[in-house]
């Protein structure tokens, strides 16, 4: 239930924030960040360690007071260092809402996101290969946290970001290989 009223409330301000881009000045936002991926709990490889990364672009819309709505695609890889090497793919987009309280040299802001990709499940043991390919299917994703963006030059800025992330396999709501994550990223973003 907890997942549904956060997908609702970020869809309410995904709603808000296209109305309001409207009658707002054309500014945008565009470009890349790269993250590991650490699991704190619930995640692939619990007998094991285990490591990943991930890259997502940006493509937003800036409004006015510091608001930001967009379109964020994803891809993310991440092995496992259990005995049955298990490996998860991740390919999707989200829709995020970034609110800056500052634009200066040195800005800070929070970020959310919320969307759906599809996962992909695959063992260097071909015994495990058959079931965990069976978990393939649907995921539905949601990230948020604070952030803060350093300008170098005319309008590029780079970026670090800490969000938790929690993600849910639709197609297999029993499948605890994916889950709760707390993700540090570091990116380059444009603004023009």
């Amino acid at each position: 239930m907890k997942t549904y009223l956060t997908f609702l409330c970020a869809f309410f301000l995904f709603s808000v924030s296209i109305n309001a881009q409207d009658s707002a000045p054309a500014s945008k936002q565009v470009g890349v960040t790269t993250l590991p991926i650490i699991y704190l709990n619930n995640g692939i490889g619990t007998d094991g360690g285990f490591g990943g990364i991930a890259v997502y672009g940006n493509y937003g819309w800036i409004f006015k007071n510091y608001n930001v709505v967009g379109l964020r695609p994803f891809w993310g890889y991440v092995d496992s260092g259990s005995s049955r090497n298990q490996h998860l793919q991740s390919l999707g987009s989200n829709v995020y809402y970034r609110r800056y309280f500052n634009r200066n040299r040195l800005s800070f802001f929070v970020d959310a996101n919320i969307g759906l990709g599809y996962i992909w499940y695959s063992s260097d043991s071909p015994s495990f290969e058959e079931t965990l390919q069976e978990l393939n299917g649907l995921m539905f994703n949601y990230a948020f946290g604070p952030g803060v963006d350093f300008e170098i030059k005319n309008g590029w800025n780079v970026e670090l970001i800490i969000q938790y992330l929690q993600m849910q396999n639709i197609d297999h709501p029993e499948d605890t290989n994916v889950g709760k994550s707390l993700i540090p990223s570091i990116g380059v973003q444009k603004f023009f």
